[in-house]
């Protein structure tokens, strides 16, 4: 649990700033700009939360009817659980196929697989381009 007596804590800027921005971005890549911002709204509009307490749920709730994904995972991963992934990348060409090994390691032993795509750009000699 989330310390909310600690002043320190609720505002920190690694942690409540920089790591919140990065969350909600990673969100909108994940489900989409069009589903994102009807997430938004809908969770901006959404009567009963109007002079009342937001919680971390109601905008799961909101985003999740937005998309029609479950982001269980995604909020596990980075709001409720702890720590980071870490990637490591070896590849090799023979010929015209490159063969890539993405090897995931976790900031701590207690923290589980994060469930994240990770984009790949293959740049050819004459300059082409491949998104992978």
């Amino acid at each position: 649990d989330a310390d909310t007596l600690s002043v320190s804590r609720i505002f920190s800027s690694r942690l409540s700033y920089n790591k919140g921005a990065m969350v909600l971005h990673m969100l909108r890549k994940k489900v989409g700009e069009t589903a994102f911002f009807q997430g938004m709204q809908n969770y901006l509009d959404a009567p009963e939360l109007a002079y009342n307490f937001a919680k971390v749920e109601d905008y799961k709730s909101a985003m999740e009817t937005a998309s029609g994904q479950d982001l269980t995972e995604f909020f596990n991963d980075w709001l409720y659980n702890e720590g980071y992934p870490s990637y490591e990348v070896h590849w090799n060409q023979i010929g015209s196929q490159v063969n890539i090994q993405l090897l995931q390691t976790q900031s701590d032993p207690s923290v589980s697989f994060f469930e994240a795509p990770v984009p790949i750009r293959i740049v050819g000699t004459l300059g082409e381009v491949e998104d992978v």
